[in-house]
């Protein structure tokens, strides 16, 4: 429940989302773009690219917003969330 989890939310630097996720998860990236936190995306390979959506084949908007950072693996996580975080303070 997001009412919960908001204090942590708008208390924390950076939002990291590990797809696939639910679809809640999309409102959570917005929000996160409207209070000006980076978002760091991990969408792993996989046969069906995680970006995708299921039903109609197309990408998020959300992905290519210049606050999202897209990533394929857990370890680009770090320096990725260190560089956004970077040019949040620039």
């Amino acid at each position: 429940d997001l009412g919960r989890r908001m204090p942590r939310f708008l208390s924390a630097d950076a939002f990291v989302v590990l797809l696939p996720a639910g679809r809640s998860t999309h409102v959570e990236i917005g929000m996160a773009l409207v209070i000006g936190k980076p978002v760091v995306i991990v969408a792993p390979l996989s046969a069906v690219d995680p970006l995708l959506n299921p039903v109609d084949g197309r990408v998020c908007s959300y992905y290519s917003h210049p606050g999202v950072a897209v990533v394929r693996s857990a370890e680009e996580v770090p320096s990725m969330v260190t560089k956004r975080l970077e040019e949040v303070i620039l």
